[in-house]
């Protein structure tokens, strides 16, 4: 498998995880209902001006509708997301993420089903065993399930599956119809997502100071650099692939949290880890 394949997703998933370390320190100064719209327009203005000199969109019907779906499914996904990392620890609820890729295998099944892949779908269960181990606490084999059952924990897997799902619509748009470019789609996405949580939750602005605004475009060029990744990949690889080691998230951000919020690295984490880079391992040879 090339390695530039491979190179992509996970640098996608670096830079996911280093702007969710970012996200829960502004989590803590405001609430998701404020944070998530203004965050999504602040990242549509960053991107206008790369975005102008790049734009590609071909419009016909069915792409519209995917485009819009996109941004739908994504606004809530998002929503879902930030308020688990707003309500829980983060090395907690970020690995529940990786549950993403097992929706997109189920979504796959439904709407593309050549992409299966058995190489892939057995680092997909790789992967979701990680997220098992890393939620071990007790020797209670049911209570790393029950776990789920907190709020936070329950947003993040809604949050997954949402995100599961418009991987599939994502991968139409950008190579069964090919009509435009992973850039303008995530710009056009990102105008998407603000405006569905700005017409539900009515963020105002005041309620930011300008440090905050500040510290929310700084987070966000390291969020367009990881969407564009992730985008590039699905474009260019398998589906399933893309998404399962976009969703290595986990490995670096218990690496971050550590230096960031001084949470232990313990020997669950440190399985979890095993497992998910002997299933990279795997998908390389």
């Amino acid at each position: 498998m090339n390695d530039i394949i491979l190179l992509i997703p996970l640098s996608s998933a670096f830079f996911g995880a280093f702007s969710n370390i970012l996200a829960k320190k502004i989590l803590k100064e405001i609430t998701s209902k404020v944070f998530v719209p203004i965050n999504f327009f602040v990242i549509f203005f960053l991107m206008t001006p790369v975005v102008i000199f790049s734009f590609k969109l071909t419009l016909i019907p069915i792409t519209i509708i995917l485009i819009i779906l996109i941004g739908i499914i994504d606004a809530f996904a998002n929503y879902f997301i930030f308020s688990s990392i707003e309500k829980g620890e983060i090395s907690h609820v970020t690995p529940i993420f990786c549950l993403a890729p097992l929706f997109t295998v189920l979504f796959t099944g439904l709407f593309l089903p050549q992409q299966f892949n058995m190489k892939v779908i057995a680092a997909s269960i790789a992967i979701t065993l990680s997220v098992y181990i890393l939620n071990i606490k007790t020797k209670s084999f049911i209570e790393p399930i029950k776990s789920i059952l907190t709020q936070e924990n329950y947003f993040a897997l809604i949050g997954a599956i949402l995100f599961g799902l418009s991987a599939i619509p994502a991968k139409f748009v950008l190579t069964e119809y090919a009509v435009t470019s992973p850039a303008t789609l995530y710009w056009i996405r990102a105008l998407i997502i603000a405006l569905v949580l700005s017409i539900l939750f009515k963020p105002k602005i005041s309620q930011l100071s300008k440090k905050d605004i500040s510290f929310i475009a700084f987070r966000d060029i390291f969020v367009i650099i990881q969407w564009i990744l992730l985008f590039y990949s699905i474009m260019i690889s398998n589906v399933i692939l893309a998404v399962t080691l976009a969703n290595t998230i986990p490995l670096f951000t218990l690496i971050m949290a550590r230096f960031a919020f001084k949470e232990k690295i313990t020997f669950q984490k440190v399985i979890a880890i095993i497992i998910i880079m002997l299933a990279i391992l795997y998908l390389r040879f």
